[in-house]
């Protein structure tokens, strides 16, 4: 998030390959480079479990530092820290709608 400039927008659309040569995510981990990647859980119901996968890939990719932004419910806050010294921010799969109606109106989505 560093001073809000922008970036590059990597839209993936899902299914990703996370096992094989992972072209889409190893470039991911590349824009990353030394920073910090944030990973956001907010469109599933099992984020703990995406976090944990997606960060044993983006380790194996490179990537040395890693934040996570997840969360059960809107009610419950929403810490943005994670946000803070992010490079990049890779949001995983599930529902968009999701998505929207956690973030939305919420200090992140500032």
């Amino acid at each position: 998030m560093r001073g809000l400039s922008p970036g590059t927008l990597i839209v993936i659309g899902g299914a990703e390959d996370k096992e094989g040569e992972r072209q889409i995510l190893r470039e991911v981990a590349a824009r990353v480079g030394d920073g910090t990647l944030c990973i956001v859980t907010a469109a599933s119901n099992v984020g703990e479990d995406l976090y944990r996968d997606y960060r044993k890939v983006f380790r194996s990719l490179g990537v040395k530092k890693l934040s996570h932004l997840g969360y059960r419910k809107r009610e419950e806050g929403i810490d943005v820290r994670p946000l803070l010294d992010a490079t990049a921010v890779f949001f995983t799969g599930g529902s968009q709608l999701k998505i929207t109606s956690e973030l939305g109106g919420t200090p992140v989505e500032e």
